[in-house]
């Protein structure tokens, strides 16, 4: 089984020390020879819309600054290939940057026309550069953050909530729809601080007019207490794309409902590990899918490293060791 890797290794979001290097083009030129160097001839990249807004090009995490910086999807890809990368297979698009904002005081204020208008909009474009550099799928963060929902409706939470699923799977089905005439696969990805946490995805996609594949997020399940081995077990044909992200966090005090949930208040603690570095049986889930007949992606995610580099050869041995392809 071939394993590739997300670029989610490199954290956009939080502050650390260089960070402005992540933030140009010379650093994510320079990113793609270490992953080939460490092995890996496949990756997937975020599909962030925060890089369409305030000038910083050279992230390629939307299409419009691949195009500035390459020309077309078809030169960054030779880019990519240049440094020893084989294929870009997908993209993880979170569109929860849109939803983002809520403050306890906006008593429902949130725009879901506003978000759900966005969604669909950067969603389209995250496909049109999927098909356009020949990869095979899209994962979309499914919903936003608890949290963020919390914030925003209040003491309407479960109506809020219900709202927002709502919009949700009418906009998912408009993607998906678009994805599928464009050949590209529609996945979800239920991370444990949202609306689908655990097994819930499995009967909201099963809900869906249109075809879309569950994204099987090893940590996400594990963090909201659900079996991902089990999941695929039962629903071989919805699985769309692995990700190995490892964990040894125990929810235990809801910080699913916090507004940072990957860096919860109540504990200093790291949520997400290196693969390897936490408790997530990944034997077993190889094992797993094996026995169904998986023949997609496995795409290692070593999400807000402190240490690209380590991370991308912990992975790598980790593999060589453990899950020998």
């Amino acid at each position: 089984m071939k394993h590739g890797i997300s670029m989610e290794i490199v954290d956009t979001h939080n502050q650390q020390p260089n960070r402005n290097r992540r933030e140009s083009k010379y650093f994510w030129d320079e990113i793609y020879t270490l992953v080939s160097a460490g092995g890996f001839s496949e990756v997937e990249t975020p599909y962030d819309p925060m890089w369409a807004f305030g000038g910083r090009t050279g992230v390629p995490l939307v299409y419009a600054n691949v195009l500035d910086k390459f020309g077309s999807a078809p030169d960054y890809l030779k880019q990519l290939n240049a440094c020893g990368i084989d294929r870009l297979v997908g993209v993880h698009y979170m569109p929860g940057l849109f939803f983002s904002g809520a403050s306890p005081e906006s008593n429902g204020a949130v725009s879901l026309e506003g978000y759900f208008g966005a969604l669909e909009f950067f969603g389209r474009g995250a496909i049109d550069y999927v098909a356009d550099i020949g990869g095979d799928y899209i994962t979309m963060s499914a919903t936003p953050k608890i949290g963020e929902v919390e914030a925003a409706y209040g003491a309407d939470f479960e109506k809020g909530a219900e709202a927002v699923l709502k919009g949700t799977a009418e906009a998912v089905e408009k993607l998906a729809a678009y994805a599928n005439s464009k050949g590209v696969k529609f996945c979800l990805k239920n991370e444990f601080y949202g609306l689908l946490r655990g097994d819930k995805v499995v009967d909201f996609v099963k809900s869906l007019k249109e075809k879309v594949w569950l994204d099987i997020d090893t940590a996400e399940f594990k963090i909201a207490d659900c079996c991902p081995a089990c999941v695929i077990k039962a629903n071989p044909e919805l699985v769309g794309v692995i990700h190995y992200s490892d964990t040894a966090f125990e929810d235990d005090q809801e910080c699913y409902r916090q507004m940072n949930p990957e860096f919860p208040s109540v504990r200093a603690t790291k949520v997400y590990r290196d693969l390897g570095d936490g408790n997530v049986n990944f034997p077993k889930i190889e094992s797993v899918l094996k026995e169904v007949g998986y023949e997609g992606h496995v795409i290692v995610t070593a999400r807000n490293s402190y240490d690209i580099c380590r991370s991308i050869l912990r992975a790598r041995y980790y593999i060589k060791t453990k899950l020998p392809e």
